[in-house]
């Protein structure tokens, strides 16, 4: 097959564009709500950290635990990602994913830590070529594990 696959994923314009409509469609339901002025205003505020935390954590790709890059390694089934500060972690599973024909999202479950990371890959943010191999392996990766099998 294609194994390794390792791609760098960088800013996405589409990901841009939907925080930033997700953002406006949330301060015009504050402002469209029959609510007095100051729980406006603390909405507001609410929805507009919210999204400057999301726009550090998604676009900019700088919180410390931002994937930079994947690298799927097929035979030895086995994901390695690369955090902000370009450390390479392995990857004990993947939790959760979803696959569209414009975004490919993943939690997968660090190794090192008792942490989590969440992954988008939206369809600009990588090589067309790879996302089109990680939409195939996605489809093809072990189900994530469920909390109420043992």
């Amino acid at each position: 097959m294609f194994s390794p696959l390792q791609v760098e994923i960088r800013a996405s314009v589409y990901g841009r564009a939907c925080i930033v409509l997700l953002a406006l469609f949330s301060l015009l339901s504050v402002w469209a709500a029959d609510l007095v002025l100051i729980y406006k205003l603390l909405l507001s505020l609410a929805c507009l950290g919210y999204s400057c935390f999301c726009w550090s954590r998604l676009i900019w790709l700088n919180n410390r635990y931002s994937v930079t890059g994947l690298r799927w390694l097929v035979e030895r089934k086995g994901i390695v990602v690369c955090l902000h500060k370009g450390n390479w972690v392995h990857i004990d599973r993947i939790e959760q994913k979803f696959v569209f024909p414009f975004l490919i999202g993943l939690k997968l479950k660090l190794c090192t830590d008792d942490r989590s990371v969440t992954v988008l890959i939206w369809r600009d943010s990588v090589v067309e070529d790879d996302f089109r191999k990680l939409r195939v392996l996605c489809r093809f990766a072990p189900p994530p594990v469920s909390a109420t099998h043992s």
